[in-house]
């Protein structure tokens, strides 16, 4: 999955697809907790030169929470996930890779993130 944010953007949910590595047809794992048995997520930015663990939180859907993760619905996107992504993360521009693994029977999910100086949705003049 790739993103495209802000710079120094706060608060941010983002919403992930976690795969079931056991099913071969692409399915969605469900069940998935902050306090999973071996859940991990952690992340790098560019200018980082080590990858840094975010400490995951319970979390209510559309409630930002630093390390927030939560499932979003479970029967209509199975493995659709919630995540409340670490500000830090996104301090500074460059990019931003994440990586969420490490649960049974969960397919790694890495997160690109591509952090602009301008806000996305919006014209940047170029002067020539």
């Amino acid at each position: 999955m790739k993103l495209l944010l802000k710079a120094g953007t706060v608060s941010q949910l983002a919403r992930v697809f976690i795969q079931d590595a056991t099913k071969s047809d692409g399915s969605g794992l469900t069940g998935l907790t902050h306090g999973s048995v071996g859940l991990k997520w952690n992340y790098a930015r560019q200018d980082q030169a080590a990858a840094t663990a975010v400490a995951l939180a319970a979390a209510a859907v559309g409630t930002w929470t630093s390390g927030g993760f939560t499932e979003f619905d479970a029967v209509k996107l199975p493995g659709v996930y919630e995540i409340g992504i670490p500000d830090d993360a996104l301090a500074s521009v460059g990019s931003v890779q994440m990586l969420l693994f490490g649960a049974p029977d969960m397919a790694p999910c890495p997160v690109e993130i591509e952090l602009t100086l301008v806000p996305v949705g919006t014209y940047a003049p170029r002067i020539i």
